[in-house]
């Protein structure tokens, strides 16, 4: 600004972003999901990095886990009436949106791993109302009764094994007669 008298210079900077980050953790008995059993519901807690944006923003009907390669499904959502702004659960001083996703839809997103404990990465992700979303990665424990593939393996298995099991015996009884 320049008034012949007094002249003025002002600047700022924006950062735009398409992606903002987040902070995903579990408590409690969410830590590890047990397909094959338990609760029907398992619980993530979302809270922004460094303020990077507010979960007032946050469309909750958008909330969803995010799991390539280890399931018949790459994403499943959170169930509606089932996120909600959650307090500061790890004592931070940052207030978390708890996120809950149904086991039928975890089963589905983790049906491809195999019998037992596995460590997989997870995102939790976000659209924001105000444009752009938010992406949190959780490491998270999954109990895993076999995936489709292992039980059609088994079921199959069995199958033979009976099918070999008729067959002998219809053998034996001939070989007797």
């Amino acid at each position: 600004v320049d008034d012949s008298a007094c002249q003025a210079t002002a600047s700022t900077t924006a950062t735009i972003a398409g992606e903002f980050t987040g902070v995903a953790f579990t408590t409690g008995g969410n830590n590890t999901t047990s397909l094959g059993s338990g609760k029907p519901f398992t619980y993530v807690q979302v809270e922004p990095y460094n303020g990077a944006f507010n979960l007032a923003d946050v469309n909750f009907a958008s909330v969803r886990m995010v799991s390539p390669g280890t399931g018949s499904v790459l994403e499943i959502f959170a169930v509606a009436g089932k996120v909600m702004v959650d307090g500061d659960r790890n004592g931070n001083g940052v207030t978390e949106i708890r996120a809950g996703f149904a086991k039928a839809d975890l089963r589905l997103l983790f049906s491809g791993l195999p019998f037992g404990t596995n460590t997989v990465q997870v995102g939790i992700e976000g659209d924001l109302l105000t444009g752009g979303r938010f992406r949190a990665t959780l490491t998270h424990h999954v109990k895993s009764p076999g995936g489709a593939l292992a039980a059609h393996e088994r079921l199959r298995a069995t199958r033979g094994a009976r099918a070999r099991a008729f067959r002998q015996s219809l053998a034996q009884r001939r070989s007797v007669r």
